[in-house]
């Protein structure tokens, strides 16, 4: 493998889902996505990962990561927003980052989240 993208053409379902868990089972650092005729314009059909490898993409694992980094991102950015609201906005750098840490750890905390929701036990 050169390190770009690979397609293999299957007959049917199940020799893809074989020859996908053949790729993944010698390459775990590697998912294969599995599309049916109208390929890229919907979603795959199946997703393939090495068992080994597949909480670090999916899963409760994956959410509570994805749900704790959220959280501490968005308390560092409330943090330096506070900082900054104490200090007059004197200095408005920390406002600016602390404003787009809150943003982006609220859509990582929400994500992680609705996937811990979906995960439930």
């Amino acid at each position: 493998m050169d390190g770009g993208a690979s397609v293999a053409i299957c007959e049917c379902l199940n020799e893809a889902q074989e020859c996908a868990a053949g790729i993944v089972a010698s390459h775990p650092e590697l998912c294969c996505e599995i599309y049916d005729h109208e390929g890229k314009s919907r979603e795959p059909l199946e997703v393939v990962y090495n068992p080994a490898v597949e909480g670090r993409y999916r899963g409760r694992p994956y959410a509570r990561r994805i749900t704790a980094c959220g959280s501490a991102i968005f308390l560092c950015g409330g943090a330096l927003i506070a900082l900054d609201m104490r200090r007059d906005l004197a200095w408005i750098w920390g406002y600016v980052l602390g404003l787009k840490m809150v943003v982006v750890g609220t859509a990582l905390l929400v994500r992680g989240l609705t996937a811990l929701y979906e995960h439930r036990k």
